[in-house]
């Protein structure tokens, strides 16, 4: 999850939709509903999309550890 400078998340554009990138979901063996967040620079944003390059973005503090279950997985199309 992006949180932007102000207060609240970073959107995809002009919509609710927020920019997550987990490394596993329910049903797989490592998942958690614990979330260890890494806190990248926001001018990365654009660029994160993935596990990879959510890996190669400059970390800029660590974040909290934070209970967040996924409810519902989109399969990219």
């Amino acid at each position: 999850m992006t949180f932007g400078h102000e207060p609240g998340f970073k959107t995809e554009g002009a919509t609710p939709q927020t920019h997550n990138v987990v490394l596993s979901v329910p049903g797989d063996a490592e998942y958690s509903p614990l979330w260890d967040v890494h806190v990248y620079d926001e001018r990365a944003f654009d660029r994160v999309h993935d596990a990879s390059s959510a890996q190669k973005a400059r970390i800029v503090k660590a974040g909290p550890l934070v209970n967040c279950p996924i409810v519902t997985v989109k399969k990219a199309p």
